[in-house]
């Protein structure tokens, strides 16, 4: 159980610094407890699990259920495990994911081809020594897959943020001194009315999320070059105006 939880951490810390590099936060500013990186990984395991799993049962049940051309399927599904292979370790090689996503094509193109050779070994042959081997490749592939996924989890999620920030809640900072920050950028601030009990407001920052006993805040009109690094504090009041 130990080890899961360690991968599950492992995967959301990748997803988290992903989404973090996006917008050039400083790793030593964010800190989150391990039940918080485990929970962030949960929408990056689950889909080459999925695709693993499906992929061999397919493979799988075509080959014992279609013995009249048993060695026919076998060459097929060879051949399109290893055409999916191909274009897997091509499409990552040259960065172009725009239209195969590679991590499937890997994952799909090595299940489909393991499945098609393990079928076709001798039966006096020692299948134990091939099926390490091949079993440990799998997970390798599989845990190399699911390290794509989350990076690009959080890199989209990133993206999305970034594209729909003007519709995020927009924060007014309520302090008794500046939280030294430039106005610009769609941030401003202004001396506070006597009956909120501050003496300046910081209206315009979106809160990307707060970690490590800081708000990360980023301007709406620059968010990407912009982060702002606020304490967790009794001196400041932070309240979201929605803006849908």
């Amino acid at each position: 159980m130990s080890l899961l939880t360690a991968l599950l951490v492992y995967f959301g810390s990748v997803r988290s610094r992903a989404t973090f590099d996006y917008f050039a936060v400083d790793p030593s500013m964010v800190s989150y407890t391990n039940s918080e990186f485990a929970i962030r990984s949960v929408n990056s395991v689950y889909i080459p699990l999925v695709e693993f799993t499906a992929a061999w049962l397919l493979c799988t049940s075509v080959l014992r259920l279609a013995p009249t051309s048993r060695r026919q399927i076998r060459s097929l599904i060879r051949a399109a495990g290893l055409t999916a292979l191909s274009l897997g370790v091509l499409t990552t090689a040259i960065y172009c994911d725009q239209f195969i996503d590679p991590r499937s094509a890997l994952v799909i193109g090595f299940t489909g081809l393991l499945s098609a050779l393990l079928k076709e070994l001798p039966e006096k042959i020692d299948k134990l020594a091939i099926l390490g081997p091949a079993i440990l490749l799998a997970v390798l592939l599989l845990f190399m897959a699911i390290g794509w996924q989350a990076e690009k989890v959080g890199r989209e999620f990133a993206e999305r943020f970034a594209v729909g920030i003007h519709s995020q809640p927009e924060l007014i900072i309520r302090s008794d001194r500046p939280i030294g920050v430039s106005d610009g950028a769609g941030v401003r601030t202004y001396t506070a009315a006597p009956s909120t009990g501050y003496k300046f407001e910081t209206q315009g920052f979106r809160l990307l999320t707060r970690a490590g006993g800081n708000y990360i805040l980023v301007r709406p009109d620059s968010p990407r070059s912009s982060v702002t690094y606020l304490p967790i504090a009794p001196e400041f009041r932070l309240e979201a105006i929605s803006r849908q």
